[in-house]
């Protein structure tokens, strides 16, 4: 039964999937990038002005720095777990989705660093369960927004869900970098298309192993 389960997952044809989706909402889909980006834009120009006032006042600038990187990608995590979450699902995504889920900040904050705690720790440990758990606890994002799991139980469930999938779960992630190393080729405008493309079909392929594990 549990093999039988496995063959239903196929990360070629889910990627064929993310494709037809990205195709079908590509307009909202740029909409979204455009806005999403300005907003990253105000808030970086807003983290180099603080760090240039501590950099003038005798402080080191590392302290405005990697908590930017943070709070960016949590919510850069935030806005794409949940349109691509709604994509999969078939709905139409707006503006407001990429603010809806900022009660969760939070919760993603802490989850990227253990996160990034976790991997380097086992990078560490002889580099293989850094690897191991970078690919095993990749989906914890989707779990918080999707169920609105904690940091910890996003992790575990992450962690539980791609239990038996991790070759599958590295070889999406290695077609996706080769989807989105194609797309930079296309003098960076590629990435338009392959962006969405990979995060679709990570919603996708997160609603598909979920159905098997209903447990998590």
């Amino acid at each position: 039964m549990e093999t039988s389960a496995k063959k239903q997952i196929s990360v070629t044809h889910t990627i064929e999937e993310g494709w037809k989706v990205m195709l079908a909402n590509f307009g909202s889909i740029l909409l979204l990038i455009f806005v999403f980006l300005i907003l990253l834009l105000l808030i970086t120009l807003l983290f180099s002005f603080l760090a240039l006032l501590l950099e003038n006042a005798g402080w080191h600038t590392d302290w405005v720095t990697y908590p930017g990187h943070m709070i960016i990608n949590s919510l850069t995590a935030l806005a794409t777990a949940n349109t691509t979450l709604k994509l999969a699902d078939g709905q139409k995504i707006h503006i407001r989705d990429l603010f809806s889920k900022l009660p969760l900040f939070l919760r993603m904050l802490v989850a990227n660093l253990l996160y990034l705690l976790a991997v380097v720790a086992g990078l560490i440990c002889l580099i293989i369960p850094g690897i191991i758990l970078a690919i095993r606890l990749n989906l914890f994002d989707l779990f918080i927004v999707d169920q609105g799991s904690g940091p910890i139980d996003a992790l575990q469930k992450s962690y539980q869900t791609l239990r038996g999938y991790s070759w599958r779960w590295f070889g999406y992630l290695i077609l996706s970098f080769l989807i989105l190393l194609l797309g930079l080729l296309f003098f960076g405008i590629g990435l338009l298309l392959a962006f969405p493309t990979v995060a679709i079909t990570r919603a996708l392929l997160y609603r598909k192993l979920t159905r098997i594990n209903p447990d998590t």
